[in-house]
């Protein structure tokens, strides 16, 4: 069970992530006019006012965009524009794994790798008690990345597959970092010495 999907701002916390997977960065208020059509919980009214409405809701101080970008599902962009996170692209690919294949490949080419990005200098990896260096950590990552151009779907469905067993397991995706998971995803594929068909 994902936290964010669950309760009063399920319908809006899934209908931005899969908008902003699909459909690339948007402003908040270019993403309201876009999920206005898509959100139930608004009465009927005319089109302006329930972008109006939709917007309130996302850009409020407790609204929805601050709460996802607070959780690292989503970022915002040099260019002021909402863009989805790698926990974002993991969580909507569980919730809904039709979108696996929906995935913008050139916004994830350009700017979601960029999360991935660790430091050079050496790293624990949880669990498994090892340390590696950040410099063979990039080239895994290169590696991951030319998968992702090529539309190697069955690396997002490991990817996707794994981070499910450790949310079954227990794991909170509300509260754990980008970073702190990618490092459990990469220590769950040690586990099942199947590091290089994660990478």
């Amino acid at each position: 069970m994902i936290p964010i999907f669950q309760g009063k701002s399920a319908l809006y916390n899934k209908t931005i992530l899969e908008t902003l997977l699909t459909e690339g960065p948007m402003s908040a208020w270019q993403l309201a006019k876009y999920i206005a059509p898509k959100i139930r919980t608004v009465k009927k009214t005319s089109e302006s006012t329930k972008t109006q409405k939709v917007h309130s809701v996302l850009v409020r101080e407790d609204g929805r965009l601050k709460d996802l970008k607070t959780k690292e599902y989503i970022n915002l962009n040099e260019q002021n524009q909402w863009e989805i996170a790698v926990k974002g692209i993991i969580a909507i690919c569980i919730e809904k794994p039709s979108l696996k294949p929906l995935i913008n490949r050139q916004y994830w080419d350009t700017h979601v790798i960029g999360n991935f990005k660790m430091p050079k200098e050496k790293m624990e990896i949880p669990l498994v008690g090892i340390t590696i260096d950040g410099e063979v950590w990039g080239k895994y990552m290169s590696n991951l990345l030319s998968k992702f151009k090529a539309g190697n779907v069955s690396t997002v469905d490991k990817i996707v597959g794994d981070a499910k067993k450790l949310i079954d397991e227990g794991v909170n995706l509300d509260k754990i970092s980008t970073r702190s998971l990618i490092q459990l995803l990469w220590t769950k594929a040690m586990q099942n010495h199947n590091v290089e068909s994660f990478f």
